[in-house]
């Protein structure tokens, strides 16, 4: 293994950590705008400011993500990462896509038992109160935390997949 392919495991590892928050991350910010957008006693130059500042952040986010996932060599040759090495080669004989698919795994299965526990919950809640299904505030997270728990599930049984569209951009530069 060589300092870039070292780096490139470490960025998209990192990039895919930043994906697991980013689920947290987009809900907060849709909660913000949509309570924003209800309110009749706030101005309007705030709700757009507000909208404004997350869509920002979303736009950050996203691009950061992008180049954490499909930009590593960038990221590597601008930040000068794999220079002052003693060594051209570790003693490390992993596969890139190996590693990748078992933090692809490893991620997932957090997802899941962060947000598993919460859906149990949540179910538990809105059944305990039996309201009316506009009404009860626990119903919109038992949507969140079920979609997050599909996707944390669906992540956990296509890694192989996700790792190979990860993986895509390098394949294209080797071709």
């Amino acid at each position: 293994m060589t300092p870039h392919s070292f780096w490139t495991i470490i960025l998209k590892i990192f990039g895919l950590l930043l994906l697991q928050v980013g689920f947290y991350i987009i809900s907060q910010c849709i909660s913000s705008i949509t309570s924003m957008l209800q309110s009749f006693y706030i101005e309007t130059g705030i709700i757009l400011l507000n909208i404004l500042t997350n869509i920002s952040l979303l736009a950050v986010y996203g691009i950061l993500l992008w180049a954490l996932l499909f930009k590593t060599d960038w990221i590597i040759s601008k930040l000068h990462l794999d220079r002052h090495f003693r060594e051209e080669h570790f003693a490390l004989n992993l596969h890139r896509s190996s590693v990748i698919q078992a933090s692809v795994i490893i991620i997932s299965v957090l997802m899941l038992a962060e947000s598993l526990p919460d859906l149990i919950r949540q179910v538990f809640v809105f059944y305990q109160t039996r309201e009316i299904f506009r009404e009860n505030a626990s119903t919109q997270w038992i949507i969140y935390h079920f979609v997050h728990a599909a996707i944390s599930f669906t992540m956990m049984v296509n890694s192989r997949g996700i790792t190979a569209w990860i993986e895509k951009e390098r394949r294209k530069k080797k071709a």
